[in-house]
């Protein structure tokens, strides 16, 4: 489903994304890690086309991206920044409508369909109680979610999320990253971008790590969140504890 081959990126003349190769098949979620500074954002960037890169190949689908227009791209890929703060008190349901855009026709604008997507997305992100609320008047939590529903709403075979729990009280990180599995299971590939590796540990069949702008370690899970990647990445000991059929990390104090 995502293609890349040699992903370099500069601003100016430091070099930020090095050499950059990467493969992820569709009906899986990926956790993306790695230290403040390591690049992970200007990734994101470089594969929705918001950056320009240089020698390299990026592929959607098996189709060269370079020569998708922006419709067609965002008929592709969405994506959840960390933060958002819409200038206009559109509410919660225009913002998430807002994901349907690739879809509209000319002058026909918005159709059933489009309406049926968007209340789908608030139902699974469990948002219909603030749906009319305008989304100025949200907490960052609130608004977060909003973003999600809204990426969900575009239906985009592949999802990209920048910290999207970030901003959410424990529960409700919970049930997003259950919703990303669920999503995932259904055919879709998500990649999400999160600071707590046990939220990756928990839900992320795969775990891509970068490090300085270059890949640090990448595949199934289990095999590469350990203990001496976790020193390497955050400086710091930790413990990898299992518990029945589950796993926690926890800092060696």
């Amino acid at each position: 489903m995502l293609e890349i081959k040699n992903l370099n990126f500069y601003y100016g003349n430091n070099h930020i994304l090095k050499n950059i190769s990467f493969n992820a098949e569709s009906g899986s979620l990926w956790g993306l890690m790695g230290p403040n500074g390591s690049g992970k954002t200007t990734f994101f960037k470089c594969i929705l086309g918001l950056l320009k890169h240089t020698g390299s190949q990026i592929k959607i689908n098996h189709l060269d991206y370079e020569k998708l227009n922006t419709s067609k791209l965002a008929k592709l890929i969405s994506y959840v920044p960390q933060e958002h703060k819409p200038p206009f008190p559109f509410t919660v349901r225009e913002m998430i409508l807002m994901g349907r855009s690739p879809y509209m026709g000319g002058i026909f604008g918005l159709k059933k369909e489009d309406y049926i997507e968007a209340e789908k997305a608030i139902e699974m992100v469990n948002i219909a109680d603030i749906s009319d609320k305008p989304v100025t008047a949200l907490s960052g939590g609130q608004r977060q979610l909003t973003l999600i529903a809204r990426s969900i709403a575009q239906n985009a075979p592949v999802m990209i999320l920048d910290e999207p729990t970030s901003a959410l009280d424990f529960n409700n990180q919970i049930t997003i990253w259950k919703i990303l599995k669920k999503l995932a299971e259904t055919g879709k590939l998500i990649i999400a971008c999160s600071h707590d590796p046990n939220h990756i540990l928990w839900f992320a069949e795969n775990t891509l790590v970068i490090k300085n702008g270059e890949i640090l370690a990448n595949g199934k899970t289990d095999d590469v969140i350990t203990n001496s990647l976790l020193k390497e990445i955050y400086g710091i000991e930790y413990n990898i504890l299992h518990n029945d059929n589950s796993k926690i990390i926890q800092p060696v104090l």
